[in-house]
């Protein structure tokens, strides 16, 4: 299966579970379409979680970096999360830390519903 992860052939509500590793980081390198890029990703995120589905989007980039990703990972009737985690992976030898991000489509949501949910920074717990 081949397809654009803008936009999906999946029907809406698909899944309870989506996963990213690398997917958001590439598709928002370019600085002059990282928001049009992230905007269109996380909007399908949205679209086919169903709701009280979750996505996660492990990344190297952190919140306050050069990508704020807890700004272009926001979306329409969902909550977003970022846990820091204090390992980064073998590839990455000289960084310590990696992100997961979780985007939650809240379980009220309803078509047509407007505006971000939350944006929540949780450290981990030592």
């Amino acid at each position: 299966m081949e397809m654009d992860c803008r936009k999906m052939s999946f029907p809406d509500a698909s899944f309870d579970v989506l996963l990213d590793k690398g997917t958001v980081d590439s598709m928002t390198a370019a600085s002059n379409t990282r928001e049009e890029n992230a905007a269109a990703l996380v909007n399908e995120f949205a679209r086919v979680l169903r709701p009280g589905g979750r996505c996660f989007v492990f990344s190297s980039y952190g919140p306050d970096e050069e990508k704020d990703m807890m700004t272009l990972l926001q979306a329409p009737d969902c909550e977003l999360r970022c846990r820091v985690i204090d390992f980064a992976p073998y590839e990455y030898p000289d960084q310590s830390y990696s992100y997961v991000y979780t985007l939650e489509k809240l379980a009220t949501a309803e078509k047509g519903d407007a505006g971000p949910g939350e944006a929540v920074l949780e450290a981990e717990d030592t």
